[in-house]
C-alpha cells in the first residue's frame, strides 16, 4: 500500500531521479510514482506549482516517457526485423536444435509504420454534402419493406426521376 506523501517529501532530488527513472524503465506513471513510495496524485500537485525546478521536472518527465516509448519501438522494430531464436526439442523434451522465428503480426504493423502504401485507408466523409442523414422508417415484414420501395419508385417516375 501507497502512503501517500505531502508535496513537500516530493522536494528530495533522488526521490524525484528515481521516480523519473522508473517511468521511464516502466512506461507507467502510477506505478512509477508507487516504486518510490508516493501517490502520483502527490507528484502532479507538486509538479503544478509554480517553480523553474517544477518547469525542469515536467520538461523530464515528459522526456522519460518518450524514452520509455521509443525503446519499446526499437525493441519490436528489431524484433519485426530480426526475429528471436527459438529452441527445438525432442519428444522426450531434450533441446535439439533452434531455428528463428519471426512474429509476422509484428512485421506486418512495422511495415504499415514506415511504409504509407501499406497503412489502412479510411474515409470517414461518406459523400454527405449537408448535415442530414436520410434513415428507412422502421418495417415489420419484408412486404412492408416491398410495398415501400415500390411506391418510393412509383413516386419518383411520377416526378420524371429514376430512383
Amino acid at each position: 500500500m501507497v502512503m501517500p506523501l505531502g508535496k513537500r517529501k516530493f522536494d528530495d532530488p533522488v526521490m524525484r531521479d528515481r521516480f523519473l527513472e522508473n517511468v521511464q524503465l516502466m512506461g507507467y506513471d502510477a506505478l512509477a510514482a508507487k516504486s518510490v513510495g508516493c501517490c502520483l496524485k502527490t507528484i502532479i500537485d507538486w509538479a503544478a506549482e509554480d517553480g523553474e525546478d517544477r518547469k525542469e521536472f515536467k520538461g523530464l518527465w515528459e522526456l522519460a516517457k518518450i524514452l520509455h516509448s521509443q525503446e519499446i519501438a526499437h525493441k519490436l522494430q528489431q524484433e519485426a526485423l530480426h526475429g528471436h531464436e527459438e529452441t527445438i526439442y525432442d519428444k522426450d523434451g531434450k533441446p535439439v536444435g533452434v531455428k528463428r522465428k519471426y512474429e509476422t503480426p509484428l512485421r506486418a504493423l512495422m511495415l504499415r509504420r514506415h511504409d504509407e502504401a501499406f497503412r489502412e485507408k479510411i474515409d470517414v466523409n461518406h459523400g454527405l454534402q449537408s448535415g442530414v442523414m436520410v434513415m428507412p422508417q422502421p418495417v415489420q415484414s419484408v412486404k412492408e419493406w416491398a410495398d415501400l420501395v415500390l411506391n418510393a419508385k412509383r413516386e419518383a417516375s411520377e416526378k420524371g426521376k429514376e430512383p
